[in-house]
């Protein structure tokens, strides 16, 4: 391969025209720029590359290529067939959305919807009631479930021991089993318990109790005693707005106010209770209609009043207004509940935990108080805009500045991060009970600093050893534990004590050396010389390398945690260590990356027409994902008629169980279930049976609905687009930068055309005449992988309930991969886009050529995008803190009276914007700028024709690269 390699590079390589350092130094900062009569197509980096197959990312075979004065001139359009492609499919999804507007309704997505599924204000082209005239009634509202508000005054009735006793002698003994079953007064397969009923002694009392309950009900005028806890249902509807489901249908109405039909002006209809077919005691219930001892009572106190069907187009039992609640027309269709003040006042402090008794006011309220406090202070928001770019210009003239001493902080804060972070944790796992961490820390560095000096002057630890309280101590440790030296103990100064030698002649009270005399102390200790300390404890030398101990205990009593700690300080100080090695491993590159950023700044404060390039990108997008929008909105909306099943259904037929789903949720997205009553006016009603008689049959009496909108192949196909639009977005804005940023760093301030230079019209230009085909296959290549992602992941939420865990876990394995899989893509695509804003190559050319000079620069390209990624944050931080900042200060200082937080949340959102704008040109210009460095390496470009400060930065380079070529040569003779 080296042999191959060097004939290459003699095949290709002639020798540029060498610029004269001695010149330069004489010469301006930017002399005159030196054109390349021919350019050496491979950089002698080639003998160390692994083979002849990895071309240079500058090369060319037709020794034409110069990129001195900026990106090549003379360029042609690539990758045509791409942009047919892209042609045909935006012709394609232009021609479905026009079809999509035609047949589909987007009204469906966001229109109220009645308890089955009908959509108010709709024509019946739209709903699945062929006699329906929903278009007439548009607004959206509750009435009372008369099943579920009733069902426990109802089987209070039908299953008291009174009702029993009657339905002996009325029920046939099959019937008599159902009825039982129906009231869990035996155990059968629908009952969980038995039911507890109250034991009424005759008809009377039961028929007081039931009618007392019923009446609340039924009778407007006693809605305030139907909440009064002691009435006769007991508060059992003060949870009321707890469990809407169970007391409310949803209906399409044409008003929301229903004043004059609930107090009695107007006329209405009226509905007589009957259990649905599907109920196991219905059959009991309408046998003791027929007792003349129950009928009065049922007849009498299970008759409702309910809206004619000129304000609701449903059979009574559906248009049964709720006792006590009233209605006002909210928005976009909805009516809002409102409880009158006299109700609200019964209901108590059930309203108050629950909080209804004014929902809809104060949702009304914060939503327009929102709206009203970012109109009131769209003049601050203006300003903070305006503060928001100047704080993003700023930041880019800052960061010429204060990038170096940035990165460098950066670096040392995070040693001293790693190291202290080390350091603590040894600390505390030897810390002893009643020691702080400071008075620990000072422990442990006089110990290292005693170890230390007595390593240096030869003292052996093995004299330091010592049992128990330490009374055979005879180290030579003349500290105590938290640095303070010892005084002498022959010396009274500055302590009086009568501890001396003469006083303990055999515990070796020489110097100051720490000692326990006759152990009478729980370790060794001294005298300080420190006059506000009289004494401390000491530690042998070289304690701090071993397990200190504790006479006190130690704060971390459990051992195994203490080893623990001592294994995690050792490994947070070996990062600490190769931290410190890869910083100076990587100087030169880090130097480099610095020298890039501060090149970066400078391009982007010169020119600042770059900063357009995302504005309009947004404006693209937004107009873009608009159109789109209502186009998908028009395809799924587009529900085909058969997509719910037409049949009747048992509840577990219609919703599944555990195991399977159901008819009516079988399909994703799902549709719902809904309860239908039956018609007892045919004689072969799933539901109702033989005109309501359903002897000998099962009721099916639920029903499927579809959902607002269904995900087919039209929206696969519009999705799809989406993501590839996206892409190519994002694309012409980083070649476009990339060619203007690689222009202004071939360009000299000096030169006569400097001024008439225009790098982003320039850019835009080369992009939009010759490269449009070229990103869009980049483009299309990760929207093809960003479809599969999201793919998997709507295929994986709808079998999530019915496929084992090792098959999930399989899921996410795989969209895992495709996300490392799409983060190398998107990397090794924007450095292609960079290739082809420069050298105007095609996309494949471009990626391989991309890829091999990550791969040869992989250091420089990793250092560059670490040290980026710092310096976005840190930027980013301080265009949002310093435009919050500014917003809060303008907002309390022009409008006080306003509530901050909605403004201060577009404020923050806007800066974020702005901050990522600024941000992202600027770390695309210095990778941009990177890649031109390495340019003027591999293609031998002069001194003169790039930026000074590089010239030194790259020449460690070109000093391996001459090496390189050495190594070829000698090999090849």
């Amino acid at each position: 391969a080296t042999l191959k390699m060097a004939a290459m590079n003699e095949s290709y390589g002639v020798t540029p025209v060498q610029s004269s350092r001695s010149e330069q130094r004489r010469g301006a900062a930017f002399p005159q720029k030196t054109h390349l009569a021919r350019v050496d197509s491979h950089s002698s980096f080639s003998a160390n590359v692994k083979g002849a197959h990895e071309l240079h990312a500058y090369s060319t075979k037709d020794n034409e290529l110069n990129i001195s004065n900026g990106p090549i001139a003379d360029r042609g359009c690539t990758d045509l067939v791409c942009l047919g492609v892209l042609c045909v499919v935006w012709l394609f999804f232009i021609s479905l959305s026009f079809w999509g507007m035609a047949a589909g309704n987007p009204t469906k997505l966001y229109a109220p919807r009645d308890f089955s599924g009908s959509f108010c204000g709709l024509s019946k082209e739209y709903n699945r009631e062929p006699d329906a005239k929903f278009e007439d009634f548009p607004l959206h509202s509750y009435m009372m479930n008369v099943s579920g508000s009733i069902e426990h005054i109802a089987k209070e009735l039908v299953c008291s021991s009174v009702a029993e006793a009657a339905l002996q002698a009325l029920l046939e003994p099959e019937e008599m089993a159902t009825y039982m079953c129906g009231c869990c007064k035996t155990p059968c397969r629908s009952c969980w318990q038995a039911y507890e009923v109250s034991n009424f002694p005759s008809v009377e009392s039961l028929s007081g109790s039931v009618m007392g309950q019923m009446h609340d009900l039924t009778d407007p005028a006693r809605a305030l005693d139907l909440f009064n806890v002691a009435g006769p249902n007991s508060g059992n509807f003060n949870n009321l707005f707890g469990k809407v489901g169970k007391y409310f249908i949803e209906t399409c109405v044409k008003k929301c106010d229903h004043t004059g039909y609930v107090n009695g002006s107007l006329a209405t209809r009226t509905y007589v209770y009957r259990p649905d077919p599907d109920v196991l005691w219905r059959r009991a219930w309408d046998k003791l209609v027929l007792d003349d001892r129950f009928k009065k009572d049922i007849t009498d106190g299970f008759t409702f009043q309910a809206l004619p069907k000129s304000e609701c187009p449903y059979d009574a039992r559906y248009c049964v207004p709720f006792p006590g609640i009233g209605f006002g027309e909210g928005d976009m269709g909805y009516c809002n509940f409102q409880v009158p003040g006299d109700v609200a006042k019964a209901i108590g402090s059930g309203l108050d935990k629950l909080g209804l008794g004014e929902l809809d006011d104060k949702a009304s309220h914060s939503m327009g108080s929102a709206m009203g406090d970012v109109m009131e202070t769209l003049d601050v928001f203006l300003i903070v805009a305006f503060a928001a770019l100047a704080y993003g210009f700023a930041c880019l003239v800052l960061l010429r500045f204060f990038v170096k001493p940035a990165v460098w902080a950066f670096v040392i804060l995070v040693f001293a991060m790693l190291a202290g972070g080390s350091a603590a944790a040894l600390v505390l796992s030897d810390r002893c009970n009643g020691d702080t961490l400071v008075a620990a820390g000072k422990t442990y560095a006089s110990s290292v600093a005693s170890s230390a000096a007595a390593s240096v002057t030869g003292t052996s630890f093995e004299q330091e050893k010592m049992t128990g309280e330490g009374a055979d101590y005879r180290g030579m440790q003349t500290s105590t534990r938290t640095g303070r030296a010892c005084q002498p103990w022959d010396e009274l100064k500055p302590h009086i004590h009568a501890t001396t030698s003469d006083r303990y002649p055999t515990s070796d009270l020489s110097k100051n050396y720490c000692r326990n005399p006759n152990g009478t102390a729980l370790t060794i200790w001294c005298f300080t010389t420190d006059p506000s300390t009289r004494w401390e404890y000491c530690s042998p030398l070289g304690s701090s390398l071993l397990e200190r101990e504790c006479p006190t205990g130690y704060a971390i009593g459990d051992e195994r945690v203490r080893t623990a700690m001592k294994v995690l300080a050792c490994i947070v100080g070996v990062l600490a260590l190769l931290w410190l090695l890869w910083v100076c491993c990587v100087w030169s590159r880090i130097n480099l990356a610095i020298a890039l950023y501060e090149a970066a700044a400078q391009f982007v404060y010169s020119t600042p027409s770059i900063i357009l390039v995302p504005v309009l990108q947004t404006l693209v997008a937004l107009g873009w994902f608009a159109f789109w929008s209502f186009s998908v909105a028009s395809l799924v909306s587009q529900v085909p008629t058969a997509y719910a099943p037409e049949g009747f259904y048992s509840w577990e037929e219609a919703v599944g169980n555990s195991n399977e789903r159901g008819k009516c949720n079988s399909l994703r997205p799902e549709g719902f279930a809904w309860k239908y009553g039956g018609n007892e006016a045919v004689s072969d009603d799933p539901c109702s049976g033989n005109k309501g008689d359903t002897t000998g049959i099962e009721p099916k009496c639920w029903k499927c609905a579809p959902p607002r909108y269904v995900f087919d192949a039209k929206f696969a196909l519009s999705f799809f687009t989406l993501l590839w639009n996206n892409e190519l977005i994002i694309a012409i804005g980083i070649c476009i930068i990339a060619g203007a940023a690689s222009g202004w760093f071939f360009s000299r301030p000096d030169s006569k055309d400097y001024v008439a230079k225009a790098f982003v019209r320039t850019a835009a230009y080369n992009v939009f005449r010759y490269h449009v085909g070229s990103l869009a296959m980049g483009a299309a290549i990760i929207a093809i992988v960003r479809f599969i992602r999201y793919v998997l992941t709507y295929v994986e939420n709808n079998v999530k309930e019915t496929q084992s865990k090792v098959v999930m876990v399989l899921f996410k394995v795989v969209q895992c991969c495709l996300w490392c899989m799409e983060g190398c893509l998107r990397y090794v695509n924007k450095n292609a886009y960079i290739q082809i804003a420069i050298l105007g190559r095609n996309f494949c050319s471009a990626a391989q050529a991309a890829f091999f000079l990550i791969m040869r620069n992989a250091v420089r390209f990793a250092v560059l995008g670490f040290f980026g990624w710092v310096m976005r944050l840190i930027g980013l931080a301080t265009i949002v803190v310093a435009t919050a900042f500014t917003g809060f200060v303008l907002l309390e200082s022009l409008d006080p009276t306003i509530s901050p937080i909605v403004p201060m949340v577009l404020f923050v959102l806007f800066a974020y914007i702005v901050g990522c704008s600024f941000m992202n040109i600027y770390a695309l210009s210095a990778d941009t700028m990177l890649q031109c460095v390495i340019a003027s390496e591999e293609m031998k470009l002069p001194d003169e024709a790039i930026p000074q400060k590089f010239v030194e930065l790259r020449s460690y380079a070109e000093d391996r690269t001459n090496g390189g070529k050495a190594v070829a040569n000698a090999t090849r003779e």
